[in-house]
């Protein structure tokens, strides 16, 4: 049962939740009731009890820092960091993913303002004292208010994680194939050195404005190899006659995707590009479309992909195929 809170009370302060702290299990129930709340608005996402963020949790008390705002003995929310050496190529960084912020439903809106703004400017604070100068975090899509007060703080949208069913995917065939010049084929392994080139253009891509992510590198063709000899593996490339146009790959979830669609039933698209001359002309569909019937082929349910929001071209054609599950912010200070 969830806690309640008596809004007349005002015995708070913010604790640390360290390994095997009484209140980790009230944080993965904040959690659990956070991912039920995105999940009445998409029925079609895994479900989720408090044992499946537990771990996670706990994982991050031990990597990184978790603290929440004790609230008259309960938790009234929660939020957590880890550092990555290298955040997106910019130096060292401290991570929130969507599973590590939560807060009570029971809060009014002005408690639950000021216990997210007393949350954030403590965790602002702890990356500061550890000479940590880049913040980023994950948020479910439905948390407009929160993301509402990141922007009014500094904080700037990233990235964009969202999903789809295969179902709807399938229904919406209407993806305007390319013309007759284009063809799809599977990537094998020796194929490895023609994706590697196109890797290098998106690189290049990604680098220039408006996108601008500090030097960005695609996968080696030895990394490609590897890559493509893993059994969840798949991609695609697409060719004009003997001149390869485009690519997309996909595999299982990886960690860095957002934890609403972790599950063997989905398929996570984490990479696409087509060069510029063949753009609007159904190659990226055609691709999408390949990907979709490698979904079916597989047994998956649901098909997932996380883009940059800087990246027009790419954050346009996303959107129009699948609905945001998480939003990512960054900051830097």
């Amino acid at each position: 049962m969830s806690p309640v809170y008596d809004e007349a009370m005002t015995d708070t302060r913010i604790t640390a939740i360290s390994p095997g702290s009484v209140f980790l299990d009230e944080a993965a129930l904040l959690a659990c009731q956070a991912h039920a709340s995105l999940a009445q608005r998409f029925g079609w996402i895994p479900e989720r009890t408090p044992e499946d963020f537990l771990p996670r949790i706990d994982w991050m008390t031990r990597e990184g820092e978790v603290f929440g705002m004790e609230d008259n003995g309960h938790l009234s929310g929660f939020t957590g960091y880890f550092i990555i050496d290298d955040f997106r190529n910019a130096g060292p960084g401290a991570y929130t993913p969507d599973w590590c912020t939560a807060f009570s439903g029971t809060l009014s809106p002005s408690r639950r303002e000021t216990c997210r703004q007393d949350l954030i400017r403590h965790l602002l604070d702890r990356c500061r004292g550890k000479g940590v100068h880049i913040h980023g975090i994950s948020t479910l899509s439905h948390e407009t208010e929160l993301a509402h007060q990141l922007s009014l703080w500094g904080y700037g949208t990233i990235v964009l994680d969202a999903a789809q069913p295969l179902t709807v995917l399938q229904k919406n065939r209407s993806m305007n194939p390319s013309g007759g010049s284009i063809q799809l084929r599977r990537a094998a392994p020796g194929d490895a050195e023609t994706l590697a080139a196109l890797n290098d253009l998106l690189a290049l891509h990604i680098g220039n404005a408006p996108v601008m992510m500090p030097d960005p590198k695609g996968m080696s063709a030895d990394e490609w190899e590897q890559w493509l000899k893993q059994p969840d593996t798949a991609a695609c490339l697409a060719f004009d006659n003997s001149l390869a146009v485009g690519f997309i790959k996909a595999e299982e979830p990886q960690f860095d995707v957002t934890f609403t669609v972790h599950d063997t039933g989905t398929l996570a698209i984490n990479g696409m590009f087509v060069l510029p001359g063949y753009r609007r002309r159904g190659t990226a569909s055609s691709l999408l479309s390949w990907i979709c019937d490698e979904a079916e082929t597989r047994g998956k349910t649901l098909v997932s992909v996380d883009c940059e929001t800087t990246n027009p071209e790419a954050f346009s054609f996303w959107r129009r195929y699948f609905e945001p599950l998480s939003w990512s912010f960054e900051r830097r200070f």
